[in-house]
């Protein structure tokens, strides 16, 4: 073998092992949202008719909600969550840029980006109104993700599946930038 080959096949190993590193990350992830999910079921199995919601009565305009990670609650941001739209602001003490991984990998490609997919083809088959799909919008100042403005998320399931992302990433993009 040529040397030019040696080297086609070591920048090819060296692919192969970065997407394994990424599928090991992704499986982390779904394995952190599911010891999530299955706390909040825990916990929220019973609602106390206290808690229960008075027919009639108005929601809040905006709820704040802190995003902390998990292993030790550090304060990684806020999403402030309106009845379509959900906006992302990191904690600025972070710095969180937006060229560490899996920033783009995982956060917009693997969940908005495909989200938004979706979306986009339910509109064409017309099983979803024109304008409803998901859509996003990351403002970035010197390199350093300012806010995320999440627009048309639709379901709760679906706002909690993109919070639940976003804590794993930028947990993540830490770990990677100390």
């Amino acid at each position: 073998m040529s040397s030019e080959d040696l080297e086609k096949i070591a920048n090819l190993r060296s692919r192969v092992e970065e997407k394994l590193e990424e599928l090991k990350e992704e499986e982390t992830f779904y394995t952190d949202i599911l010891n999530v999910i299955d706390s909040i079921l825990k916990k929220e199995s019973f609602v106390k008719a206290v808690q229960m919601p008075i027919e009639g009565k108005k929601e809040q305009e905006a709820e704040v909600r802190e995003l902390r990670r998990p292993k030790d609650g550090q304060l990684l941001g806020q999403v402030m969550i309106t009845k379509d739209t959900a906006i992302i602001k990191p904690n600025p003490e972070l710095n969180l840029r937006v060229d560490v991984p899996p920033f783009r990998s995982f956060f917009i490609n693997k969940i908005l980006e495909q989200i938004k997919q979706k979306d986009k083809a339910e509109e064409s088959s017309g099983s979803l109104e024109q304008g409803k799909s998901l859509d996003y919008t990351i403002e970035i100042k010197d390199g350093i993700i300012q806010q995320i403005i999440i627009k048309n998320y639709r379901t709760q399931t679906r706002l909690n599946e993109i919070i639940h992302a976003v804590i794993w990433t930028f947990s993540r993009m830490l770990e990677k930038s100390s």
